[in-house]
């Protein structure tokens, strides 16, 4: 019948149990007997194929549960280790890993790495295999992105040069270059700095200027090291209390923005010597501004100013002011205490007339006065050795025409003839007193356009 009866021993069912068999020849089967061993048999392959059957089942299930995981694990997604990575990220990676399947090694020796001008779009990915490398310069190009993977690799960057690019960020990962002492991203389309840029402690030298920047970058703070900063030609409206923090400032550019004031934090800055504010809105300078004792070079031409602070005497290491091209009416006489003054630019204001000790500007060798409203040219100023002086464009001032085609040196030589007249009408008019004497007609009055005695009667009068 079946494959099991084939292996099964079949035993004479008249032979009793314990008693030997017949040696005669073994009767057939009869009809019982095979009915019996039909009905064995069929019971037997029943039991045998409910097991296999069982037997199948579980293991098919068991094969169903095992398929429905792994479609399971399938559906999963496996995590992604590029996951939120722009694209830039990820190309910087894989190419990282090319260069280290193809057995490229990390070069110690290379210690400066130039690459300006070379009309490159991507950061090279070989600078990612000098791990000692100090001077990256990657100027005057076309990089958009820098790769955050690079820079992670260059523990020991000391100056990073990028200056025009067209950069609009940079990445987090710049926060690590804890050596970084200059970086240069001047002339980029930058208008943000990642949060991480506050870890630049080391900081001595930061040029951003010619950006998209709207205020001042709240992550330049206690960089205690940062002696130039050039912030110029970006849109910045506002000046915060934070640059206060930068205690060793010295050269500090904001030139070519949309300030309309300068804090009285200014004054924290001590160490200053040269502070640029040209084209800017600015109306007036706190009075905090004295305490910059250290202050040289001042540069607020083209803005609004119309008053200069007279705390701006006790700037006595003041070498150059300029102040071209405002609405200043009144220059105080407290100036004339800045003993150290080289160069003083006040062309393009509204000023009538000067006053104070101005022979004390012994130092004093440029000078422009040109396009105001002056009355007179101070004497003082023919006392001094001038290489430079422009008093054109005051129609109140009344010079033959001779003098000032002649230049400085005709200027000068009249200035000090005119001056030693002065002198000695100021000797003679130390017997009078003008206390009521409008300041216009005693001006007048000494460049000669009326007599001195009818000023001094409509004057008392």
């Amino acid at each position: 019948m079946g494959g099991g009866l084939s292996k099964r021993k079949k035993t004479d069912p008249s032979v009793e149990e314990g008693q030997p068999a017949s040696d005669g020849p073994l009767p057939g089967p009869t009809p019982e007997a095979d009915a019996d061993a039909e009905e064995t048999d069929e019971e037997v392959s029943d039991s045998e194929s409910g097991e296999g059957a069982e037997g199948t089942d579980s293991k098919q299930g068991g094969f169903v549960q095992r398929l429905q995981a792994s479609a399971m694990g399938l559906m999963q997604k496996a995590p992604d280790p590029y996951e939120g990575m722009e694209e830039e990220e990820v190309l910087a990676l894989e190419e990282i890993k090319a260069m280290e399947k193809s057995k490229t090694k990390l070069d110690y020796t290379v210690v400066e790495a130039n690459f300006s001008k070379k009309n490159i779009k991507t950061v090279p990915a070989k600078v990612a295999f000098f791990p000692n490398l100090e001077k990256l310069d990657l100027s005057w190009n076309v990089v958009k992105k820098v790769p955050a993977a690079y820079l992670s690799r260059l523990p020991n960057l000391a100056e990073l040069n990028l200056a025009y690019n067209e950069l609009e960020v940079m990445p987090e990962a710049l926060g690590n270059l804890r050596k970084l002492v200059y970086l240069d991203l001047q002339t980029n389309f930058i208008y943000f700095l990642p949060v991480e840029f506050d870890k630049l402690t080391n900081l001595q030298e930061l040029y951003l200027a010619c950006n998209l920047l709207e205020a001042f970058p709240h992550e330049i703070t206690n960089f205690e090291h940062l002696h130039t900063l050039d912030l110029g030609r970006n849109k910045i409206k506002r000046l915060g209390k934070t640059v206060a923090s930068l205690c060793k400032l010295q050269q500090f550019s904001l030139s070519h923005n949309e300030i309309p004031e300068l804090p009285p934090a200014i004054g924290h800055l001590k160490h200053l010597k040269m502070l640029q504010l040209s084209n800017n809105l600015i109306k007036r300078l706190p009075n905090e501004i004295k305490h910059c004792e250290a202050l040289e070079y001042l540069d607020v031409s083209n803005n609004a100013l119309e008053v200069i602070p007279r705390t701006m005497g006790d700037l006595k290491e003041l070498r150059v002011l300029r102040l071209t091209n405002n609405s200043i009416r009144i220059f105080p006489s407290e100036l004339c205490f800045c003993l150290e003054l080289r160069e003083l630019h006040l062309g393009k204001n509204q000023l009538v007339i000067m006053k104070g000790n101005m022979w004390q500007w012994q130092h004093l060798v440029v000078v422009d006065l040109s396009d105001n409203d002056l009355l007179f040219v101070p004497n003082d100023l023919g006392r001094l050795a001038l290489k430079s002086i422009n008093i054109s464009g005051n129609p109140k001032i009344r010079l033959p025409d001779s003098v000032l085609d002649g230049g400085t040196t005709t200027v000068m030589a009249y200035l000090q003839t005119l001056g030693e007249q002065h002198r000695l009408v100021d000797a003679h008019l130390e017997q009078f007193t003008f206390l009521d004497l409008p300041i216009d007609k005693l001006a007048q009055a000494i460049l000669g356009e009326e007599s001195l005695s009818a000023a001094t009667s409509r004057g008392a009068s």
